[in-house]
């Protein structure tokens, strides 16, 4: 077997995974990834209607601050996270007001300010957050969205998953990644082509690959 560079292709190129989610060059690397997505899966798109979320932030160009609209249907991205306890501040009847005339990006929580940030970094401006999108405190609203909730997803042109968080408390778009491996290409002894992951020699132990599977994945 040999490591090999075929022309014209990125597959063996020995460069390490961006560890900064939150750098420029990363979100120029997701913004590709979703252009070729848009204009080469055409088959993968989502067909038939699906009924717009009611609520939605509105991102404001200069993104510090963030307010709940009703603008119908539009491209938006959604988030998947873990709560981890209540939110410190989140879509209620005393809130309402507030949030539909603005507030502070810096006063929501982390995993929200991240997901507010990566939404704009991928040229989006309109985010779904069952905390700040649905009353909390409204059992009316509860229970016309919650059973939505498949289709809010579905509709979302992307979803981010903040698969790495246990609270809302926590950030994603961290510089503090641990190296996970890259992908090489390789060509066998019988001239198969194929690929091959390299990993850090403590994620072969399989007690220490059990605390690499996503907080995400433990959500009930």
């Amino acid at each position: 077997m040999r490591i090999w560079n075929r022309p014209r292709t990125t597959a063996a190129n020995l460069m390490p995974p961006e560890r900064d989610m939150g750098s420029a060059s990363a979100f120029s690397q997701a913004k590709s990834w979703l252009q070729h997505y848009t204009q080469n899966h055409s088959a993968c798109r989502l067909r038939g209607p699906v009924t717009a979320p009611r609520r939605l932030l509105h991102l404001t160009p200069d993104g510090q601050s963030v307010k709940v609209a009703q603008p119908g249907p539009v491209p938006y991205v959604a988030l998947s996270y873990c709560w981890g306890g209540d939110q410190p501040f989140k879509l209620t009847r005393a809130t309402q007001e507030a949030l539909g005339n603005g507030v502070s990006v810096s006063g929501l929580s982390p995993t929200i300010q991240d997901a507010i940030s990566a939404t704009a970094g991928l040229g989006f401006c309109y985010l779904w957050v069952d905390a700040l999108c649905i009353i909390q405190d409204d059992l009316d609203d509860k229970y016309a969205q919650i059973p939505k909730t498949a289709d809010i997803y579905r509709g979302a042109e992307f979803t981010i998953a903040a698969a790495k968080c246990a609270s809302s408390e926590e950030r994603f778009l961290t510089s503090d990644c641990p190296p996970m491996g890259f992908s090489i290409g390789i060509r066998t002894a019988r001239g198969r082509d194929g690929m091959m992951l390299l990993l850090p020699d403590r994620m072969l132990q399989s007690s220490d690959l059990g605390n690499h599977i996503p907080r995400l994945h433990h959500r009930g």
